[in-house]
């Protein structure tokens, strides 16, 4: 064991010859490390001097003489004459020669060809900038923020430590600065929190499909257990397949007609029907908003009515199918615009569903579907709503306006 001991006395300091030795060994490494990494500075020796860098195994150096602003080169001459071509092959030989410099990398040479580095932004302002058509959720601890991973080093921030031999993460605080050499972007999302999943990105032709795999037994297997085991190997399967292993099988092409049956031979008589009741409802712009109700939904149309007029809101362009005839009664009766359905759309419950997807659940959903394909068929303009909605402003207004250049609307639920 190496010790070094100091004394107060007149004896002054008194070191160990091994301890010297190792003293000696260290500075000397630290010096040869010095002269290596120097190899790799350059070197600016004011705005209007000659830049030189110099590579390691390379004894050829370049000079030119470069304005205050310009790019460090590795090389070649920077000038004013430079193409972009030359200044992205600068820029490029100058990351690959610091990463390079590096002693300690976050990633190995075998991944540097397809992840060159690393970011991460806030997650709010990811979400807020950039619109994928999907209804986000609210970040939770652990889901605060979104990793960025950088294919080429071209695509590295000019800011910042992201590269591959970098020992963190960098966070970047501007969602612009992060991204500010990504051309393209390819947007990965992921249900946080989930045991047992993992992802593998491969470098590979690119791809526009996420590929799916799963502990389950071969496709054709005689066996009867079909929950996910790690007895099984991971295998191929369809986006369809869910976590407990079963699998959301597509209906066949006639697997629907029996349900259909009754409304498309009633079509035409039930459009000449409604013609004359949603001609009444609709506004200036060809737009009427539209609730599908039965008996025991009627206490939220009920509540959705007194919500409205407590504040006032017009519903005089509110269209709702009942589908029984208490229904109908009673939306007449609070002065409201109703289509008495009665059989155009088969057997109808007139009860509320007491579960998800039960017989009175599939029933309503049926006919809000007939609902929306007469009103189309007709060429309206439909906002439709649940009965269990309520108003704080006259919704109309928002769409029917000189800007509205879209086809769909859809609000999701929440229920992913």
């Amino acid at each position: 064991m190496t010790t070094m001991t100091t004394q107060s006395s007149g004896m002054g300091v008194r070191i160990s010859p091994l301890s010297l030795l190792t003293h000696l060994l260290v500075g000397l490494a630290g010096l040869q490390l010095g002269l290596v990494i120097g190899g790799y500075t350059v070197i600016h020796t004011g705005s209007d001097a000659a830049t030189t860098v110099t590579t390691s195994g390379d004894s050829s150096s370049s000079s030119s003489s470069t304005g205050a602003n310009a790019d460090a080169v590795v090389g070649i001459p920077c000038g004013r004459d430079t193409t972009d071509a030359t200044i992205r092959e600068l820029r490029l030989k100058l990351a690959h020669a610091l990463a390079e410099a590096s002693a300690e990398t976050t990633l190995p040479e075998t991944l540097q060809g397809f992840v060159a580095g690393m970011g991460r932004v806030d997650r709010d302002e990811f979400i807020q900038r950039f619109d994928v058509g999907v209804p986000w959720d609210a970040k939770q601890p652990g889901n605060k923020e979104v990793l960025l991973l950088y294919n080429h080093p071209l695509s590295l921030p000019r800011n910042g430590s992201s590269d591959a031999s970098s020992n963190t993460i960098p966070r970047y605080e501007s969602i612009n600065d992060a991204v500010q050499n990504c051309h393209q972007m390819k947007i990965v999302l992921q249900k946080p929190n989930q045991p047992n999943v993992c992802w593998a990105v491969v470098g590979q032709w690119d791809s526009h499909h996420v590929q799916k795999l799963m502990r389950l037994p071969p496709e054709h297997s005689l066996s009867t257990k079909k929950a996910v085991s790690e007895g099984f190997p991971l295998r191929y399967v369809s986006r369809n397949h869910l976590p407990n292993g079963r699998q959301t099988r597509v209906p066949t092409g006639t697997s629907y007609f029996p349900i259909l049956h009754d409304y498309l031979g009633k079509l035409e008589a039930t459009l000449a029907r409604l013609s004359p009741v949603a001609a009444q409802a609709a506004d200036p712009h060809n737009s009427l908003v539209v609730l599908v109700c039965n008996h025991g939904q009627s206490e939220l149309l009920w509540n959705f009515v007194c919500a409205a007029r407590s504040r006032s809101l017009n519903l005089a362009h509110v269209l709702v199918f009942a589908t029984d005839s208490v229904t109908y009664d009673l939306a007449v009766a609070m002065g409201l615009h109703a289509m008495d359905v009665q059989n155009a759309f088969g057997d109808m419950p007139t009860v509320a569903a007491r579960r998800y997807g039960d017989a009175a659940f599939t029933g309503m959903m049926m006919s809000k579907v007939y609902v929306m394909h007469l009103l189309i068929t007709l060429g309206y303009n439909v906002l439709f709503q649940d009965v269990d909605v309520v108003w704080y402003q006259d919704p109309l207004a928002y769409f029917n306006n000189d800007q509205s250049d879209f086809d769909l609307f859809f609000q999701d639920d929440g229920a992913h």
